[in-house]
């Protein structure tokens, strides 16, 4: 699918290719329309450059490797992000590139990775935690080391992988002999997130909607930006979160992740607000979309990032409210049901997490909603309110019934009268 910028009835937009097919995609009016479908334009034919170049990827990987002679760890990984790199989405070769260039390359250089051993990883490992990287960057590009291993043995170049995948693993548990956590969330106190809300709707009421949805929902940035409204249902009290807006277009949520989720009361109340007031203005917004900018478009990375730093500063400049990133809000809407005894599970669901990632991130939220365990009390023999009962009277059966078996026998007048 490949795009071109083009104007149609005095507003730009694109003419968007796919296969035979041609689409017309309205962006606005103005130069700033303009730029807009110049940078959307851009980021679709990348995209599209991108998955061409997938379809031919690892043709070439390995191809100067002379089979029976050393395989240097830097040369293999800068040849791993040159033939592999276009198969994933560019933020996450960004991550890629950096764990090679930053984390692996510095330390292994030119050693053979035929000859790489348990012990050189670990003490990797040891150094990388000792310098204050976090546990999950630190096991990312131990992946990477494993991935390069593997393709080297699928083609034929290693006998054996040296590397296996148990390594990952063994670096976790180095992980926490070191005591090396995920880092601590930042969460507003109320006091703050009132400060945040009255400041945006005093200074920047086109973005205070969204900052509110924030805080109620626990929606990342990228997924209330592209919110639409067939995603939204009203009567069932619920939104469908499908897709995320981000420097690279629209994509689906993270890691591919559709959720539903329930919308609180305020929340609902937020939206058939602005559901009231854009069917008042249907020619003046882009009724595809919930929350808007300044000018009735949908929002960019950008402005967004340039209005919430105006917020933010605003605040601190105020009162001391911390300056933190707008996914903050996430953090402060975990910390609020989870201090309310909130279920784990369905913070877990709300959020889009695992619930093991909850359990990482909000571990110390999670112990003080531990309660003693004075509910098993009255399963131990020294139980204090052990209720006393009276002994059973010893009772005998002659032998000769229980060598007939009439103790076990019942006639039809015996039974009840409910029953005849």
């Amino acid at each position: 699918m490949r795009a071109r910028v083009g104007q149609k009835r005095g507003k730009w937009g694109l003419r968007i290719y796919s296969g035979n097919r041609e689409k017309w995609r309205t962006i606005g009016e103005g130069d700033e329309a303009l730029e807009k479908a110049r940078k959307l334009a851009e980021a679709a034919n990348t995209r599209e450059d991108r998955q061409r170049q997938s379809r031919k990827v690892g043709n070439g990987f390995l191809e100067w490797h002379r089979r029976g002679s050393p395989l240097p760890i830097d040369r293999l990984l800068t040849d791993w992000l040159r033939h592999y790199g276009p198969s994933v989405g560019p933020s996450t070769f960004d991550r890629y590139r950096a764990h090679c260039k930053d984390q692996l390359i510095p330390f292994f250089g030119a050693k053979d990775l035929a000859r790489l051993q348990d012990t050189d990883i670990i003490t990797w490992a040891a150094r990388e935690y000792d310098q204050g990287r976090g546990r999950d960057t630190v096991v990312n590009a131990t992946r990477c080391l494993v991935r390069i291993a593997r393709l080297a043995h699928q083609k034929g170049h290693l006998e054996r992988s040296p590397v296996p995948q148990g390594m990952v693993r063994i670096v976790e548990q180095i992980a926490r002999a070191r005591d090396v956590n995920v880092r601590a969330v930042d969460a507003w106190d109320l006091d703050e997130v009132h400060t945040l809300l009255r400041i945006a709707e005093e200074t920047e009421p086109h973005f205070a909607p969204a900052l509110e949805f924030a805080f109620l929902t626990g929606c990342r940035r990228g997924e209330i930006m592209a919110l639409r409204w067939d995603q939204v249902d009203l009567e069932r009290r619920t939104i469908q979160v499908e897709k995320s807006e981000g420097r690279y277009g629209r994509r689906n949520a993270k890691w591919g992740k559709h959720r539903t989720i329930d919308l609180p009361r305020h929340a609902l109340d937020l939206l058939r607000r602005l559901a009231a007031d854009r069917s008042r203005r249907p020619d003046d917004h882009d009724s595809r979309y919930v929350f808007l900018a300044r000018r009735g478009g949908r929002w960019s990375v950008c402005s967004w990032q340039r209005t919430w730093t105006r917020i933010r500063s605003r605040a601190n400049a105020l009162n001391g409210t911390r300056p933190l990133d707008f996914h903050a809000t996430r953090h402060t809407h975990a910390t609020v049901c989870l201090d309310a005894s909130e279920s784990p599970t369905d913070v877990a669901n709300r959020l889009g997490h695992g619930i093991d990632v909850l359990h990482q991130r909000y571990a110390h939220l999670l112990r003080k909603q531990r309660q003693p365990l004075r509910h098993l009390d009255a399963l131990s023999t020294r139980a204090p309110n052990k209720v006393d009962r009276a002994p059973r009277e010893a009772t005998r059966t002659p032998a000769s019934e229980v060598r007939s078996g009439r103790t076990h026998q019942k006639t039809w007048a015996d039974a009840p009268k409910t029953l005849q």
